[in-house]
């Protein structure tokens, strides 16, 4: 991961003009909206849409960057505000039933920022927990098992993260 300082001015540069078309092209979907252009309310996607336009910059920026943890928060962003872009532009679903999107988006971010990141078993282990749960939690929001039994097990599955971690992962020194 390169610090601000180390960037060349190319690559910052470059960054500057992601944000503005990022920029622009959020303004431009407002507008959009704002028209009545688009299926959505103006007032309930704003925030959706700034996360998703902010997200969008900086995972573009990430590349320029090489910077592992710019990808991911930009990942997480989009994912995150999909779900307001799903809830609010199709009727047939709800919050209740996307929420499940919010709990992989570290998920699916890990795997993703695999492909810059020297922390592959971090990513590795971020993506299978928090698949789990979004897993468990997409069976209780499509009303196949009961939030009775999948919040047990969640909190299970907590306990036995939070005891693992107490073991080493390998002593970097020797001892």
């Amino acid at each position: 991961m390169k610090s601000k300082e180390s960037l060349s001015n190319t690559q910052k540069q470059i960054c500057i003009i992601i944000d503005g078309i990022a920029t622009i092209l959020f303004g431009i979907f407002l507008l959009f909206v704002g028209l009545g252009l688009t299926v959505y309310e103006f007032r309930l996607i704003i925030l959706f849409a700034a996360l998703l336009f902010i997200g969008l910059a900086m995972t573009v920026n990430s590349f320029v960057q090489t910077n592992s943890l710019l990808l991911w928060l930009g990942i997480f962003l989009c994912i995150s505000s999909s779900v307001g872009f799903l809830a609010e532009g199709i009727s047939a679903l709800s919050y209740a039933n996307l929420y499940p999107i919010f709990i992989a988006a570290p998920a699916a971010a890990s795997l993703i920022t695999l492909c810059m990141s020297k922390e592959i078993r971090l990513h590795l282990f971020i993506s299978l927990f928090f698949g789990i749960l979004s897993i468990l939690f997409s069976m209780e929001a499509g009303n196949i098992i009961s939030i009775n039994i999948i919040l047990p097990i969640a909190v299970i599955l907590i306990g036995i993260i939070i005891i693992g971690a107490i073991f080493p992962k390998g002593d970097k020194n020797g001892k």
